[in-house]
């Protein structure tokens, strides 16, 4: 019920989410703030410039202590336990004891700046990845090297573990790659990727995972991330957007070439083209019936179609500036828009017209979401 919000300034925010206000900032750390870690039930750890962790309960917002050691900038926290796992600028993953608060042990080697940490669910193995553009395991208890990995063309920036073991890395290369690892060795289960993915979306209803190149083709891989179809022609120019339909037979894509098709998967063809925005498609969106279809462009317009004919049943207008974002009420009776222009719209889908500006943000809306069991709508600027 709680977010911790690390910034630039130096301050950590404290947020109630039941209420959705700030309960108070953290100040202590003399730089930018670049890692926050929970810590048992009450206690946080932050990072950052100033080559300091600092130790605070976030119930009662109080500082409760700093932990010194590092040379340099302090770039990744992780925690389980009654361990800290602390790596950054010099090289060295430093282990810190949250029972008495010291440090206990370090782990070095030819690892390099160090800019992402994760512990594995159990918390027995150790990722890290940074400037060295590759992945290592460590053994949390022998501190050995289990496996190092090689793959990204630019330094590594964030670290994830799913819960069916696999590891996922996000690069300064603009990939994004899911590793299967076991006790001796990583396995890459994709083939190469296209280094010029430019969209990706989870067909849910089919548990597949779709990705748009640069030139127009759409690749599909299964719940195994084993490649089910490669290259299929979708479009002239890139694929901007993917979308699937409920239950996942359907599949829209939309390019720059201002075009969206709407696919049918079993027959692995394009059923509908969709014509009618005059830019670039930016967003994509189908009803929860799967009978509609949103797309918003660059053009400043939202487009309502029917999926069976591909007939265009609205074009909502209104908006100043390109559309970045839209969504579906649970009950598909009301329309969501979000743009540059920094406001939200509410449409009705009956008559389509439009019901509401909302004006909350003082920046582009980059993306909004519509929670159907709170009947809430969520955006971020």
């Amino acid at each position: 019920q709680q977010l911790i919000a690390a910034c630039a300034d130096g301050d950590l925010y404290v947020w109630d989410l039941t209420k959705g206000v700030s309960r108070g900032n953290l100040s202590g750390h003399k730089g930018e703030v670049f890692a926050v870690v929970r810590v048992g039930d009450r206690y946080i750890a932050s990072a950052g410039d100033d080559s300091t962790i600092r130790i605070w309960n976030y119930k009662k917002l109080r500082f409760i202590r700093q932990l010194v050691g590092h040379q340099g900038i302090i770039y990744a926290l992780e925690s389980h336990d009654t361990r800290i796992y602390s790596a950054g600028d010099d090289k060295r993953i430093r282990i810190w004891d949250t029972q008495n608060w010291c440090l206990i042990d370090e782990i070095w080697g030819d690892i390099g700046v160090i800019l992402a940490l994760k512990l594995n669910f159990k918390g027995d193995y150790l990722i890290c990845g940074g400037k060295s553009k590759s992945v290592k395991i460590w053994d949390v208890k022998t501190k050995r090297t289990i496996d190092l990995a090689e793959g990204h063309f630019g330094e590594i920036r964030c670290i994830d573990c799913l819960h069916n073991g696999s590891i996922v890395t996000a690069s300064a290369d603009f990939t994004a790659k899911v590793w299967h690892m076991n006790l001796s060795s990583f396995q890459i289960p994709w083939e190469d990727l296209h280094e010029n993915i430019a969209s990706m979306c989870l067909n849910g209803g089919r548990n597949q995972i779709l990705a748009g190149d640069g030139k127009g083709k759409l690749q599909i891989w299964d719940e195994n991330l084993q490649m089910v179809e490669a290259n299929l022609d979708s479009h002239k120019n890139a694929i901007t957007k993917i979308a699937s339909s409920p239950g996942g037979k359907n599949v829209a894509t939309s390019s720059s070439d201002k075009t969206v098709r709407i696919w049918d998967l079993d027959g692995r063809q394009v059923i509908r083209e969709l014509r009618g925005h005059r830019s670039m498609i930016t967003c994509l969106r189908f009803s929860n019936s799967g009978g509609q279809l949103l797309s918003g462009s660059s053009d400043k317009t939202v487009r309502v179609w029917r999926v069976s004919t591909g007939v265009s049943l609205g074009n909502l207008m209104g908006h100043t500036e390109a559309i970045t974002s839209v969504a579906y009420s649970s009950d598909d009776k009301s329309i969501f828009s979000a743009s540059r222009d920094q406001t939200i719209r509410i449409w009705t889908v009956d008559g389509y017209e439009e019901l509401i500006v909302l004006h909350s943000h003082s920046h582009y809306v980059n993306s909004i979401s519509y929670d159907p069991w709170r009947q809430r709508l969520a955006s971020a600027s």
